[in-house]
């Protein structure tokens, strides 16, 4: 029975220390960190007893710092207000990430328009000395008014992608 309370303390603890995910500004996103998480910072706590016949024979507790290595992700950004286009047009946007200062990875953007919306060009691998992404939207002569988005995906070679949507909201032409 001890050992069962003493797996659920270390499970709360554990979960505790993870804290709310996904949260920060509406318009960014990290990924990356691909690799070796550096271990330091936050404190977790294992502990495992080993019982014969009945009787504690062995306990063992490890403590263990882990820490997201905030030098070895990216950030991606995308304009933050909604882009307003009319039907037919053709606007220049440009998407960014911010490198933590040990991430090097390639990086793959890739752009996916909503109904009626084109992009030129669709994707692009921004070297370790790029950070920026210029693309042009054009909205079809036919396009339906009203709300719309380019949904943005930065895919590192390691680690994790980050996803991000960009407001197009396209307006009759007059």
């Amino acid at each position: 029975m001890r050992l069962i309370w003493t797996v659920a303390l270390a499970f709360t603890v554990v979960m505790i220390g993870l804290g709310p995910v996904g949260c920060g500004p509406k318009k960014t996103a990290t990924g990356g960190g691909g690799g070796t998480p550096t271990k330091t910072g936050t404190k977790t706590e294992k502990t495992e007893t080993e019982m014969e016949n009945g009787t504690k024979t062995k306990t063992k507790t490890t403590t263990e710092e882990v820490k997201d290595d905030k030098d070895n992700i990216f950030t991606l950004k995308v304009p933050a207000t909604t882009t307003e286009i009319d039907q037919g047009a053709k606007k220049d946007l440009t998407v960014t990430i911010s490198r933590g200062s040990k991430f090097k990875e390639k990086v793959t953007i890739t752009l996916k328009p909503g109904k009626d919306l084109t992009v030129d060009p669709e994707k692009k691998v921004l070297t370790s000395d790029e950070s920026e992404f210029k693309f042009t939207v054009t909205a079809a002569k036919t396009a339906a008014p009203g709300d719309n988005d380019i949904s943005v995906t930065a895919t590192p070679e390691t680690g994790k992608a980050a996803t991000q949507k960009i407001a197009v909201k396209v307006k009759k032409k007059e």
